[in-house]
């Protein structure tokens, strides 16, 4: 397939990528992200295909199969994330910023509950950590 130039909607090129195109944009996508040094996916359909950003959201909603290979792809990406942020590949705060604000993660944050019981008053404190 010919690279497509001009991803954003509105340009008559964009408009053009049919469903097909997009799912051998797709596969394509999947399996540049099995390489190991390869984490944000966005880099890939950037650099490969020009699209990026509200394109990317337009055809998302726009072919279901597309948007499941993206899902695919993001999940890639956040695996990557934890994996290099547990094996200490990458810089841990820059790991957190991504995963806080591309993956649903929200910060830590602590946790102060107060329990009445019978035996007196027992303070519990929490970190937590949720997805």
């Amino acid at each position: 397939m010919a690279k497509k130039e001009g991803g954003q909607p509105g340009n008559k090129n964009a408009e053009k990528w049919t469903e097909e195109e997009l799912l051998e944009v797709g596969n394509k996508l999947l399996t540049w992200m099995q390489r190991p040094d390869n984490v944000f996916f966005e880099k890939f359909l950037l650099l490969e295909f020009d699209i990026y950003g509200s394109f990317l959201a337009t055809y998302k909603n726009k072919y279901e199969s597309f948007s499941k290979l993206i899902e695919k792809a993001k999940k890639l990406q956040e695996m990557k994330m934890c994996e290099g942020g547990l094996k200490k590949d990458f810089d841990s705060a820059i790991t957190k910023f991504c995963l806080i604000n591309n993956h649903g993660y929200t910060s830590e944050r602590t946790i102060n509950e107060n329990k009445n019981t019978e035996q007196g008053k027992i303070e519990i404190v929490q970190n937590i950590i949720k997805k």
